[in-house]
């Protein structure tokens, strides 16, 4: 009798494993990069919210895994659900990243693992039957190490590095619009026509921020035209 309900207890799990993989919005994932001391290395903290009607029973795992693709380096961590995950719960994990270079994009995995358990099984295995549902992917970039100040644990960290020179790399990457008359000559008349012109130059000269880094700075933009 306790072996049938521990079977109907699975079979609603993978009832569960089902709808996760058809829908991507039953876990929300928070992610933050932090520091537990100025000066130390910066982690991941990722943090899986359940926001289902749906219990998650203890068979299940939670792993993350960050990739950075050059040089090619990883990191993962892994948190056994023992006590299940309820609706609306959440579940935090800290991962260590691959590397601590800023200006490279870490690409973040968070997988649910639903393991077969082991007294369902007719005989003995060495090797644990697990089936993985991915339920989010990200990229983690230079935007995320932005905060001046973030609390962990009840202590206040914070970090900091060239402001000026981090966002104007990432702006330089984005086209930036310029408003700008072009002359058209058409039937011995000259026309007048408003266009916009995406033309990359640097965004940013020195920034006027504030002691907390929270302030506000000015951006001047020069307009030239090649």
């Amino acid at each position: 009798m306790v072996r049938e309900t521990r079977q109907r207890e699975f079979i609603s799990q993978l009832n569960i494993a089902s709808h996760l993989i058809n829908s991507k919005v039953l876990m929300h994932c928070r992610y933050d990069i932090l520091q537990k001391v100025k000066g130390e290395d910066y982690f991941l903290s990722c943090q899986v919210t359940n926001q289902s009607d749906i219990k998650l029973s203890c068979d299940w795992s939670l792993v993350v895994d960050v990739h950075q693709s050059f040089p090619h380096k990883s990191s993962s961590g892994s948190e056994s659900l023992d006590l299940g995950l309820d609706p609306k719960e959440s579940v935090h994990i800290q991962i260590g990243l691959p590397s601590q270079h800023i200006r490279i994009p870490y690409n973040v995995t968070v997988t649910l693992c639903l393991h077969f358990p082991a007294d369902l099984q007719g005989q003995p295995s060495q090797s644990d039957k697990v089936l993985s549902v991915v339920v989010d992917q990200r990229t983690i970039d230079i935007l995320y190490f932005l905060f001046d100040e973030k609390c962990l644990h009840q202590k206040t960290i914070q970090t900091r590095f060239d402001l000026n020179t981090a966002i104007t790399e990432l702006a330089l990457r984005r086209p930036v619009a310029h408003s700008a008359s072009v002359g058209l000559q058409s039937a011995g008349q000259e026309a007048v026509i408003q266009m916009n012109l995406f033309i990359a130059t640097p965004l940013l000269k020195e920034p006027e921020i504030s002691a907390h880094g929270q302030g506000e700075f000015r951006t001047q933009i020069n307009d030239s035209f090649i």
